[in-house]
């Protein structure tokens, strides 16, 4: 500008224009995002806006590989970004831009390559490990939402620095896959994993990284042995340390399964409990009647071993000792009654064994090993009516525990006569010749003949005649008492 005092500063184009000419074409064409039916772009002004500014930027889309463009319609705007709407999903673009001033549109912009408008599928989820070898890790996943179209792979990253940098395995999973082997790793080393699925639109986000050492974890523990300590309230389980695997044992974990609640940990132990050739564990807290299953394993820096195969206890005692034993007196035969133990200590019997003895229990001699029943009584049929019993009851479980002895029962003997026990009240019964042969042992003592004694009566032959032949030598029946002492 000029006046009096002279020319002014001269004042420049934001850009070179060039006396009528269209703008340059517009550079560095981005797509920025991709959703169900829109895109984002971005670009950079022409770096010659022509002979006038540019007054509006004009979008064109193709859908058949540049063959033919349509224009978008966003109305007039000189930003060097919008959003392309109401596209079809599942359709591949391909874009590009012009500029435009009052003299007229730029050449087109570069044009973008071909991308599929729609939706990425989601994260993979639940990435978690599946093999195990020395320099490889497994792993497998579940696939999220396949967004747009199938998902047509699935890549696998991982990371030797906590995730700061990641590397591709170069092979991937496809599409209708959930699992892959990443090799090539050193063994004992701690890696990072992740995840992530691609469809046509282009590849979806990670899913949550999973942490893994390369390697093999323990062998399977092998339980040697279980042994309950009723009285002492413990479960002693004795093992044989398993292959360490790559990297040295760390600790061991037992499980337990109580009355089939289902398994849960009941401890986990730190290396030291195999100083040798086996490992132990005394275990107390137990309740009687507990019927416990057991297994084992072993964990290094790799991971969690192999479960040992489970081992069964029970937690059961040997009852207390049976009660109350008695034998009725004035019995033909004897009969061993009792009462069951007071305490079953978490058992089941299942028989009962019995003792007696002839000499007031200095010696003891078998009744019965097992009386095969849980029935409270015995029938000894083998007693003398020569001897004194008295007789001692165990008990036995299901288990094969045996219980403390009883006490002693009283001492009794059978009698020979039908029953009775000699009393005036309840005097010997008499049915037959023995019993009548037998008054003589105890003539102090009461009687009641209770059958009519005939040649038809048991014990004819051998106490008064034998087809012909008269018992006691000859002479027949021998009398009871004498001219002296007259039975009465």
């Amino acid at each position: 500008a000029l006046n009096a005092m002279g020319a002014s500063t001269p004042v420049a184009t934001a850009s070179p224009v060039t006396a009528g000419t269209v703008p340059g074409a517009p550079t560095n064409l981005t797509i920025d995002a991709v959703r169900t039916t829109a895109v984002d772009l971005s670009w950079s002004a022409p770096s010659v806006s022509g002979a006038a500014a540019i007054n509006d930027y004009i979008i064109e889309y193709s859908s058949d590989q540049g063959a033919s463009w349509s224009t978008f319609d966003d109305g007039v705007s000189t930003a060097t970004s919008a959003s392309v709407t109401n596209l079809s999903e599942g359709t591949a673009y391909r874009f590009r831009v012009l500029a435009e001033n009052s003299k007229g549109q730029s050449t087109p912009s570069s044009a973008t390559t071909d991308t599929t408008v729609g939706d990425l599928p989601s994260a993979p989820t639940g990435l978690h490990r599946v093999e195990w070898a020395a320099q490889e890790v497994g792993v497998a996943w579940t696939p999220g939402d396949s967004g747009t179209g199938a998902i047509t792979q699935f890549t696998v990253q991982y990371s030797d620095d906590a995730g700061a940098t990641w590397a591709t395995y170069p092979t991937q999973a496809s599409g209708s896959d959930s699992r892959l082997v990443v090799d090539g790793l050193t063994e004992g080393e701690s890696y990072q994993f992740r995840v992530f699925a691609s469809n046509a639109v282009g590849d979806g986000p990670a899913s949550e990284p999973l942490t893994e050492v390369a390697g093999l974890p323990p062998s399977k523990p092998l339980i040697d042995s279980v042994s309950v300590n009723f009285q002492g309230n413990s479960i002693t389980l004795v093992w044989t340390p398993p292959n360490s695997g790559s990297t040295a044992i760390s600790s061991y974990t037992i499980e337990e399964n109580i009355n089939g609640g289902g398994w849960q940990t009941r401890e986990t132990l730190p290396e030291e409990p195999c100083p040798g050739d086996s490992c132990i564990n005394i275990m107390s807290g137990w309740n009687a009647g507990d019927q416990i299953d057991f297994r084992i394993y072993a964990s290094n820096s790799v991971g969690a071993g192999f479960r040992s195969g489970p081992v069964s206890a029970s937690f059961v005692g040997a009852t207390s000792q049976p009660i109350n034993v008695f034998v009725p007196d004035c019995s033909p035969s004897l009969t061993v009654y009792w009462s069951r133990p007071a305490s079953l200590n978490g058992s089941t019997i299942s028989e009962y064994k019995i003792e007696y003895s002839t000499d007031g229990g200095q010696s003891w001699s078998v009744a019965s090993p097992g009386t095969g029943s849980t029935s409270s009584s015995y029938l000894d049929t083998n007693a003398s009516p020569d001897n004194a019993y008295i007789y001692r009851v165990a008990a036995i479980t299901t288990d094969g525990l045996v219980s403390p002895w009883s006490s002693p029962s009283s001492p009794a003997s059978p009698i020979v006569y039908a029953g009775g026990c000699g009393t005036q009240s309840n005097p010997y019964r008499i049915m037959n010749w023995q019993h009548l042969d037998a008054v003589r042992q105890n003539l102090d003592s009461h009687f009641a003949l209770r059958a009519d004694l005939d040649e038809t009566t048991p014990g004819y032959a051998d106490h008064v005649e034998d087809n012909g032949t008269l018992a006691n030598s000859g002479k027949g029946w021998a009398p009871i008492g004498s001219d002296g002492n007259p039975f009465t």
